[in-house]
């Protein structure tokens, strides 16, 4: 593991059954005010676990990895069944550090994050992040599997993208943080 681009955390795998549970219930209720449908899943207003009995304990995570932005966090549950392109990703319209990232469902050597140098391209933004757009050259600067169950702090502020080489949809919860 490169610490450059990814870093192990400590005792934070109950926290992957908790959210893997969370999960499942926005899926059945996902027209809650905190909850936004987005492209690639869910975006999660972390005040919404306060409301169940079930959850509330992963609003510990804020205390834990506290964010500094004016507005409370959120949890975002991405959802991969092919590829996500290069990108770098943004919380608030500002390129963002750092994410802590919960491996929830079919994650697996067969899914992939790579990280890349861009040599040649063009620089796309967009609300959610920055693309590269084609025609372009990156060189491979590390690759990571996130594997179920085992949370991970990686850089998304350096160019990275997401290869799922299953047949499963892979989803994954994550937090930005400082």
């Amino acid at each position: 593991m490169d610490t450059l681009f990814c870093e192990k955390t400590n005792n934070l795998e109950k926290y992957c059954l908790l959210l893997r549970k969370l999960y499942y219930h926005i899926e059945l209720h996902s027209t809650h005010e905190y909850i936004k449908i987005t492209p690639r899943g869910y975006s999660v207003d972390i005040r919404y676990v306060l409301d169940y009995k079930d959850f509330e304990q992963i609003f510990e995570l804020t205390e834990l990895y506290p964010y500094s932005r004016e507005v409370p966090n959120r949890i975002r549950f991405m959802k991969n069944n092919d590829r996500w392109p290069i990108h770098k990703d943004k919380n608030l319209g500002l390129l963002a550090q750092k994410s802590l990232i919960f491996p929830l469902i079919n994650c697996t050597k067969k899914t992939v994050t790579t990280w890349h140098e861009l040599i040649v391209g063009n620089v796309e933004e967009k609300s959610n992040a920055f693309f590269v757009t084609n025609p372009y050259l990156t060189k491979i600067l590390h690759e990571e599997s996130f594997i179920e169950d085992i949370p991970i702090i990686i850089r998304v502020d350096q160019w990275h993208s997401a290869d799922n080489y299953s047949k499963k949809d892979r989803v994954i919860a994550g937090l930005f943080i400082n």
